[in-house]
């Protein structure tokens, strides 16, 4: 099993770091520090000292890899066809929930590998005006973080294929990281 971080460091520069879980786990929590190489960095971290979600330091995303991760599967896959995968992306909820339901059902009938839901946020300062839109057409439309986890339980009625979220971190950390994690994974994500 390998576990991605994807961390954001205090000037701001997006960072990953590979940690591959320690053989002779002692149940002690190890810390690695950022670089900004183009390559993920390797670095033993033992996996039973930091359950999923736990924020350490600057870290902000986790993502684990092992046989039944449907993204882990999804890169092994178009690794050995020698081929990028198709990434679509969609804010949840715009212009509104039903819509949003049809394209993403549009998306995954023409060969979308993994589909990227945006998390209508109130004030995504980072995104570009086309995601800032977006997501304020979502909220206009009532769309709340039940309906984007609704909306992910539908997708898994008719498609296996790997959803992530596009999120900030407010959204998470408001009704706590563990409870936003395990709502997540209850819906299929």
């Amino acid at each position: 099993m390998t576990i991605i971080f994807s961390i954001t460091t205090a000037t701001q520069h997006s960072s990953k770091i590979v940690w591959k879980p320690d053989k002779k786990a002692d149940g002690e929590k190890q810390t690695v520090e950022p670089d900004h190489d183009d390559e993920p960095k390797e670095a033993a971290l033992l996996t039973n000292g930091l359950p999923i979600g736990d924020v350490c330091g600057k870290i902000h995303g986790l993502a684990t890899m092992n046989e039944e991760d449907r993204i882990g599967k999804l890169f092994h896959r178009t690794k050995a066809e020698k081929r990028a995968a198709f990434i679509g992306y969609v804010c949840a909820g715009d212009p509104d929930y039903a819509t949003s339901l049809s394209i993403c059902r549009a998306l995954l009938g023409n060969g979308v590998d993994l589909l990227e839901l945006g998390v209508p946020f109130s004030d995504p300062l980072a995104d570009g005006l086309t995601n800032q839109l977006a997501a304020q057409r979502a909220l206009a439309s009532g769309c709340r973080r039940e309906d984007v986890f609704r909306l992910v339980r539908e997708i898994r009625a008719f498609s296996e294929v790997p959803i992530v979220l596009y999120t900030y971190y407010n959204l998470v950390f408001s009704p706590g990281v563990e409870a936003y994690v395990e709502e997540a994974r209850e819906a299929g994500v």
